[in-house]
């Protein structure tokens, strides 16, 4: 079973994943506000565009409309999360290789990389945005997995 993640999302934060029907959601970051990028989500196809003057929490609606998008697809996966100041890498492969080894479907989040089954995929945050952790989350059930294994940042929970 050939496993990608899609390159378009159906709700997203991040341009390069909207496409013809996205859902953008415009949050305001530290360095970055998803305000000044209406456009260009506009411009690649987004028919929604959700900003901090329609909802009080953008980050909250991306979790929440994400999830709706793909119909909850944590809801249907057991799903661990693994935090701490130090070993949790270490602590994440060691619980998804017991899992996995005990004959499990298995899925990874982590900081090094991810996986599904037996996919590696690539990864750039401890803790993934809402709108990438939906559509992992909805590949895993599509392929079958029971459980996810997660690195969770601190500051992600």
């Amino acid at each position: 079973m050939k496993i990608n993640i899609p390159e378009i999302f159906p709700v997203t934060c991040h341009t390069r994943h909207v496409g013809p029907g996205s859902t953008f959601v415009a949050i305001k970051g530290t360095q970055l506000d998803g305000h000044d990028f209406i456009q260009e989500a506009l411009n690649r196809g987004a028919t929604t565009i959700v900003t901090s003057h329609d909802v009080p929490d953008t980050r909250l609606a991306l979790a929440q409309l994400s999830a709706q998008a793909l119909d909850y697809p944590a809801k249907k996966l057991k799903i661990i999360g693994i935090t701490g100041t130090k070993g949790k890498s270490t602590t994440t492969y060691l619980t998804e290789h017991i899992l996995s080894s005990a004959g499990y479907k298995t899925a990874l989040l982590s900081t090094i990389k991810n996986k599904i089954l037996e996919t590696w995929l690539p990864t750039e945050l401890t803790t993934q945005q809402p709108d990438y952790l939906h559509v992992f989350f909805n590949e895993c059930v599509k392929a079958g997995v029971e459980w996810v294994v997660m690195e969770v940042a601190a500051q992600a929970v």
